[in-house]
């Protein structure tokens, strides 16, 4: 197995509450993953941004059987990772409200489990990208990504909003932009 080439990362702040957008020429990959235990199902949620906090594409997935959190924490990102770089984004920030999944990126942790597998294909994932960064915010700074992800059980299994989100979530993404501009 080839080792993986050290990517800089951000410090995971667990003070953190609000998005914020990334730096110039960045894209800020949100992401977030949700159980539904009476459906027996997960869902995953991704938005990614601009630095002028512009959504540049989101998505909504569904996972046909229920996880664990960081399972589906795990899933979110690996599928948020894959999702950015297939649309030609390889300069980001890849941002959690899971502490424990941001924390395992960023010191290249490794788990002897099948959290550990999901971790490797984050990881291999993470080597498309020429710059990426990992960082941790709490829940209320990643309310799109968490609402795409609850939104996934009304989907059959994946949609994609170019340049938009849902409408219901629409106000949730101006008032993070308004904060901005």
């Amino acid at each position: 197995m080839v080792p993986l080439p050290p990517f800089p990362r951000l410090a995971v702040d667990s003070t953190q509450t609000r998005w914020h957008p990334p730096p110039h020429g960045m894209v800020k990959i949100n992401c977030d993953g949700a159980t539904f235990r009476n459906q027996k199902k997960s869902g995953v949620g991704v938005v990614i941004q601009d630095d002028n906090s512009m959504v540049l594409v989101s998505m909504s997935k569904q996972l046909p059987q229920l996880y664990s959190a960081l399972e589906v924490e795990a899933m979110a990102a690996s599928t948020a990772l894959s999702f950015a770089s297939r649309l030609g984004f390889h300069w980001a920030i890849l941002e959690s409200d899971s502490l424990t999944l941001a924390t395992t990126l960023r010191n290249n942790s490794t788990f002897l489990s099948l959290d550990g597998l999901l971790m490797e294909d984050i990881k291999f994932h993470a080597t498309s990208f020429i710059q990426l960064r990992y960082s941790h915010v709490k829940r209320e700074g990643n309310k799109v990504a968490h609402k795409l992800a609850r939104h996934a059980l009304y989907i059959l299994d994946f949609s994609v909003w170019m340049e938009d989100v849902p409408p219901p979530l629409l106000p949730i993404v101006l008032e993070d932009i308004a904060r901005f501009s």
